[in-house]
């Protein structure tokens, strides 16, 4: 009786001593399997972005918002809202909002081309008077097939290179599962590293940054906004500088949001609304 009692204490402890191990590695695989799955709706929001870009010419506003009803499925679980209304479209549209209004402190939405240089090597002053950009300069999209492909002075890029929208998104994701989301984006803060404000500071609230980076051609005129970065920025020799002054004719509140922050004083700024048509969705083509 006596060896019994013994045995079953030192099973006792052992299981004391191996069931948390067990616990937080099973809590860990299922958090990275939720970070996959995110990971997948982040591509869906940047395939959905990009194209409303590609049809809109590259205006800031149309992007922003594409994105964010890209995320919906994302966030339709993820609390925003305490209540969410019966009728479908009404819990869709609550989500987008609730997404705007919370999750825009944690996006980061450059334009990496066309670039600023690409837009001094193209840029048509008779359709930026034609399409009443405000004064920005405006890439031309017609033709494009009978120009030559000659590399401007400054960008490097052809004309058909330069009429390429692509996008860089910087999300931050929360971990969902218990226990171990703050030591998850704890463990991957360490191992990023990294000199980029915006992703120093989303892990330090908890988040982890992840990058998706998109391209299709576009079907409108580019229009320039304060979005777009400049080759030095597209290549990743520059880092995007986090905070700005200035605007691009929109109206997103507060200093943080989806904006660039690429130093043009783009820190949260929504772009215009309106835009050209589109060709067609035939036409459309994406890597992501």
């Amino acid at each position: 009786m006596a060896l019994r009692k013994r045995q079953y204490g030192a099973t006792l402890t052992e299981f004391v001593v191996v069931a948390p191990l067990i616990i937080v590695i099973g809590l860990t695989g299922l958090q990275l399997a939720l970070l996959y799955q995110a990971r997948l709706a982040l591509d869906l929001a940047a395939y959905e972005a990009a194209r409303s870009g590609s049809r809109s010419g590259a205006r800031p506003q149309e992007i922003r918002d594409a994105w964010f009803r890209g995320l919906t499925p994302l966030l339709s679980g993820a609390a925003l809202i305490p209540r969410l209304p019966s009728d479908a479209r009404l819990a869709a549209k609550a989500v987008r909002t609730a997404a705007v209004i919370k999750e825009s402190l944690y996006t980061r939405i450059e334009i990496l081309n066309p670039t600023t240089e690409a837009f001094t090597d193209f840029a048509d002053p008779a359709l930026q008077r034609m399409v009443r950009s405000g004064g920005r300069r405006v890439i031309p999209n017609h033709d494009l097939a009978a120009r030559p492909r000659t590399p401007g002075p400054h960008s490097g890029l052809s004309i058909q290179d330069a009429n390429i929208l692509r996008l860089r998104i910087v999300y931050g994701y929360q971990p969902r599962v218990p226990l171990v989301g703050r030591w998850f984006s704890s463990g991957l803060s360490l191992l990023a590293g990294g000199t980029d404000p915006f992703r120093q500071g989303l892990m330090a609230v908890g988040r982890v940054p992840v990058v998706v980076e998109v391209s299709m051609p576009m079907l409108s005129p580019a229009i320039e906004s304060s979005w777009v970065a400049s080759a030095a920025e597209a290549s990743g020799e520059e880092s995007p500088g986090e905070e700005g002054g200035g605007s691009d004719g929109g109206s997103e509140p507060g200093g943080h949001g989806s904006g660039n922050g690429n130093g043009h004083g783009q820190s949260g700024g929504a772009g215009g609304t309106g835009g050209q048509p589109g060709g067609g969705a035939e036409d459309d083509f994406c890597t992501v």
